[in-house]
Formats: C-alpha cells, sequence, structure tokens
C-alpha cells in the first residue's frame, strides 16, 4: 500500500502552508490532498486527524509516478511519539522543518487563535501571562529541543531545516534547494506568488457571525433560515480585532526564555541565529 517518503513536520505558522501548496505545484512530487492529516501523532486532538492506517494510505491512492510523495503536518515537530513512528513505519523518510523567529511566531499563532475565535484576550503580553493557551504559544517555539528527536533517531542527510526568512527572502531559490532535496527536478519554477495562511492583527476577512462552538445551531439555521437571510447571516465580513505587536520589553523579555535553546540551535544548524536573540 503506498505510504509518502517524505514529511513537511512544522513548525506551525512558520509558512507550512505556503510551502505545501508550491510542493503540489511540482509534477514529479504528490502532496496528500489533506494537510495536516497528523495521522503519526497520536496524542492530537484534532478532530479532523486521520487516524487508521486505511484512511491514511488511501490518500496516496492517486500517486502516479511522483519520485516525491509528501505530507505535511506540523504536529510532529514537537512531538517524539511521532518522530519515533514515523522512524518505524518509514525510516528511510526525508524531513523538511522550516522554521520562524520563535517571538514571532507566537505572536501569529496567537493572531491565529484570535482571528478563530479562540483566544478572547486581545492582548498579547496579556495572554501570554493568563491565557489558557500560553504555555502552546511559547513551547512550539524551542525548536533545538524538538529537532533533537528527529537527529536522534534519522541520519542528518534525511533531514532539511529552513528559515521562515529564506521563504519570504527567495521563495524561488528556498523551492529550488527542497527539490533537490527530494531528488526531484530543481529546474521546476513554482508559482511563489501567494502567501498562504498568513495572519494579520489588522486585516479584513470573513468569520462566523456565531461562535465556533455552536455547531448545533449553525446547522439549524443553515436548515431553516431563509436563503437571503441565511447568506447575509454566515457571510458577513467583520473586522478582526486589532491586536499591539510585542513591545520592545516584552521581546527582551521572552528573547531571554528562548537564549539557550536558541544557541544550540545555531551549532545544531551550523548556522548564524544572532538576529533571533535581539
Amino acid at each position: 500500500m503506498p505510504m509518502p517518503n517524505f514529511f513537511v513536520i512544522g513548525a506551525m505558522r512558520s509558512g507550512t502552508t505556503s510551502l505545501y501548496r508550491y510542493l503540489g505545484q511540482h509534477p514529479g512530487v504528490y502532496m496528500s490532498p489533506i494537510k495536516e492529516p497528523t495521522f503519526f501523532d497520536e496524542s492530537a486532538r484534532w478532530e479532523k486527524r486521520v487516524a487508521t492506517i486505511e484512511k491514511y494510505q488511501a490518500l496516496f491512492n492517486n500517486v502516479s509516478g511522483e519520485k516525491a510523495i509528501g505530507e505535511a503536518s506540523t504536529a510532529y515537530l514537537p512531538n517524539r511519539g511521532a518522530a519515533e513512528r514515523i522512524r518505524q513505519c518509514v525510516p528511510g523518510a526525508k524531513l523538511i522543518a522550516i522554521l520562524r523567529h520563535p517571538i514571532d511566531r507566537a505572536y501569529s499563532h496567537f493572531l491565529h487563535y484570535v482571528r478563530r475565535g479562540e483566544e478572547p484576550i486581545l492582548d498579547f503580553a496579556r495572554a501570554l501571562r493568563e491565557g489558557e493557551h500560553s504555555a502552546r504559544y511559547l513551547r512550539l517555539g524551542f525548536y533545538h529541543a524538538q529537532l533533537t528527536n528527529y537527529f536522534d533517531l534519522f541520519a542528518r542527510e534525511q533531514i532539511s531545516v529552513h528559515l521562515y526568512e529564506d521563504l519570504n527572502g527567495d521563495p524561488q531559490a528556498l523551492m529550488q534547494r527542497i527539490f533537490r532535496f527530494l531528488g526531484v527536478d530543481d529546474g521546476f519554477v513554482p508559482d511563489v506568488s501567494t502567501r498562504y495562511n498568513a495572519a494579520s492583527a489588522h486585516s479584513r476577512g470573513r468569520q462566523p457571525a456565531y461562535p465556533r462552538q455552536t455547531n448545533v445551531l449553525r446547522r439549524m439555521w443553515r436548515t431553516f433560515a431563509p436563503r437571503g437571510r441565511r447568506w447575509r447571516s454566515i457571510a458577513r465580513p467583520t473586522r478582526i480585532p486589532t491586536t499591539p505587536p510585542p513591545s520592545p520589553a516584552l521581546r527582551r523579555e521572552l528573547a531571554q526564555l528562548y537564549q539557550s535553546d536558541i544557541l544550540r540551535l545555531q551549532d545544531m544548524l551550523r548556522r548564524d541565529l544572532s538576529n533571533w536573540l535581539e
């Protein structure tokens, strides 16, 4: 039965959706039609997780000669169990990670939850002190500790780690490096003009006019409301709340929190990350 031979493992809020889309344009690459199947993370509580091997393998039934077969699940990077299960099932897998400045990543994660209506506190500093997601915002930025799980289990040549700055600065060059890593034609030029799933504190967007938790009420409204009224209620544009970016003082405090991990990450990746320490 078909299985992927490479994985985009994270990090969350670091451009993985764009990377997934760009990879899927290559004729020699097949990407799972579902991003974030999260099959190898048995601890995941995500309701859309593909939980059975039969359903997971079915994601790759349409492979038709592509050399690189992949999926992208950001839950894999911080999960030692996921690393072990990937190693057990696909020991020769290639692994791709893209990492974002941990403070910027945490703030983007916070904005993402604000947009989804899952973070009621609109001040980032206060959300880190009092919010129920505060530990998650911060924990996912300790990349050295997370990547160690993979470097312990896979050969270095199986792991390709990039920075969010690479994606922003020269996405074509980044994709060429990744295509070479995957062993497919690096002369292919993907369309990288669109950035996907980017959170902004100052943009407008379509948000539900009802709380995310009221699924039953939402279905009832869609069923019984008059058609015109139903469309206006569901699709009405609403302003996303404005949230102030991290203050210089907060950034300094968080930089101290991440300093030791960043210095170890520098050595692991053999790349200068001094700008992350400022």
